[in-house]
């Protein structure tokens, strides 16, 4: 019996040092696992730190981008409203120029004589310029063959024209011709 428990020690001690031995491997396997586990995750903390200040820098750089782009739009802005409302202004003075018969008298000269010049006519060959005559002073006296004149007046008022343009009614614009023709038979018998 002796025998049988010195070799059930000796197997304890045995087995006690294999256990050793096991643990010793495990914890050898297990430390070179880590550290090349720790390697790996290190390395991969480090790529993805990069990528992470990489995609920051890239934001940085769109917002500056995106910043610059807002202050240009916002400027654009500020030039068309400016834009905008010089138009508005000129239109308003142009809509009370062509409302004023003395400053339409005048735009309307101007258009005549471009006309006039425009089809190739010269002044006091082709036509006359504010030439008075027995029945007033008309705006331009254009000459013809067999002495013809033909006296025209631009000072024609625009109101009646510029109220049917302004009307978008299909009926309305059936009359316009009568209104507006109405200030120039007005004028005709003033010629």
């Amino acid at each position: 019996m002796l025998g049988a428990a010195m070799s059930a020690g000796a197997a304890m001690l045995y087995y006690g040092k294999r256990q050793e031995q096991a643990k010793s491997i495990a914890s050898e396997v297990l430390d070179e696992t880590s550290v090349a586990t720790k390697a790996m995750l290190d390395e991969t903390i480090v790529r993805i730190s990069q990528e992470v200040q990489r995609i920051e820098s890239r934001m940085g750089e769109l917002q500056v981008a995106q910043s610059e782009k807002l202050g240009q739009l916002g400027e654009n802005i500020r030039r068309v409203v400016t834009a905008s409302e010089l138009i508005s202004r000129e239109t308003q003075k142009l809509d009370s120029a062509l409302r004023n018969n003395k400053q339409m008298g005048s735009w309307g000269e101007l258009q005549l004589r471009r006309l006039v010049e425009l089809s190739g006519m010269c002044e006091h060959v082709d036509f006359d310029v504010q030439r008075g005559t027995a029945e007033g002073r008309p705006d331009m006296a254009i000459k013809f063959a067999n002495n013809t004149v033909v006296y025209v007046d631009a000072k024609i008022s625009l109101n009646a024209y510029v109220e049917v343009l302004q009307r978008l009614m299909p009926n309305h614009a059936l009359s316009m011709p009568n209104n507006s023709t109405r200030p120039l038979r007005s004028m005709l018998p003033h010629l």
